[in-house]
């Protein structure tokens, strides 16, 4: 028996030591699977905490966007508001323009030619009368301009105020709105 007793021994010892290799092998590996669960737990906190940042960055970027197309939006609508105020004033002054050029068309140019005093003439120079005295002036002459150079003066006329308008438009654009009714006044 002894030889019995031997095996019983060993199958005892290696029982023993396969006992708590398999007793460490399970401690281990419930160590791993608590230590998994508790980096599991550590990466779910960090990405809730990331994920609220993050859902924070988002709400405060909607709120800028909106605020940025609520003024752009308003700016617009200011803009639309000042060209139409624009455009009114620019058909206003040109039914005015229009309407004095109407006037001035119905109207004759004339001009008045200055009086050359007595004397002169075809003779030149200042020939005195034999009396010895300066002649009396002449009264001066109104003459009527021939067609052509007053329709010729009536449209330099308007292209000057075309030219005046275009300018003030600029200046409007240039400097603004106010700036640009008070020129127009």
């Amino acid at each position: 028996m002894l030889p019995y007793a031997m095996l019983a021994k060993f199958g005892a010892i290696a029982g023993a030591v396969l006992a708590i290799f398999i007793g460490i092998g399970y401690y281990g590996h419930t160590q791993k699977i608590a230590g998994r669960a508790e980096v599991q737990a550590r990466w779910d906190a960090d990405r809730l905490q990331w994920q609220s940042a993050l859902d924070k960055q988002k709400a405060d970027a909607a709120a800028l966007y909106l605020a940025a197309q609520q003024a752009a939006a308003s700016a617009l609508q200011a803009n639309a508001e000042l060209r139409a105020k624009q455009e009114q004033s620019d058909v206003q002054h040109k039914a005015l323009t229009d309407s004095l050029r109407h006037d001035l068309g119905l109207q004759r140019l004339r001009y008045t030619v200055p009086a050359a005093p007595a004397g002169r003439g075809q003779g030149g120079g200042d020939s005195v009368p034999a009396t010895g005295e300066r002649a009396s002036v002449a009264p001066a002459t109104v003459v009527q301009l021939p067609d052509e150079i007053a329709s010729g003066l009536r449209q330099l006329a308007y292209e000057a105020d075309q030219v005046t308008d275009a300018y003030r438009k600029c200046y409007a654009f240039v400097y603004g709105m106010a700036s640009a009714d008070s020129v127009h006044q």
